[in-house]
């Protein structure tokens, strides 16, 4: 894959280099409210940044993406793993339910899995 990889991006240099080289013509650019007359392979250099822009903010959101999977999976884990020892302990003491510490004066708290603000006050 690496070699495949690296033959695509010298195939990428090669056509840039190539289409740079045989588009000298000047053009006029008309963009956010602002003219240019500027060489026409200066267009292609700007489409290359922008490319190169988009394909940065999609490996960030691919490596946010997979970070936050694993994470999830190991939350999963730690809390199988919990039930687990919780169980353990349980067999070993006898016990069925909540330790008597949770139980008193411990409140139930509502697990929130981002839609805490669906049951918000709305304003007209």
């Amino acid at each position: 894959m690496i070699v495949v990889g690296l033959a695509l991006i010298a195939a990428a240099v090669a056509a840039a280099v190539i289409l740079i080289g045989q588009n000298r013509g000047a053009i006029d650019v008309h963009a956010l409210g602002g003219n240019w007359h500027v060489d026409a392979y200066w267009l292609m250099v700007v489409g290359f940044v922008i490319l190169a822009a988009a394909l940065l903010g999609l490996t960030i959101a691919q490596t946010g993406t997979a970070h936050v999977w694993r994470l999830r999976r190991e939350r999963r884990e730690l809390a199988r793993e919990n039930r687990r020892l919780s169980a353990e302990v349980d067999a070993m003491t006898g016990s069925e339910g909540p330790p008597a510490a949770a139980a008193v004066g411990a409140e139930a708290r509502p697990a929130r899995r981002g839609l805490h603000m669906r049951h918000t006050a709305r304003h007209p």
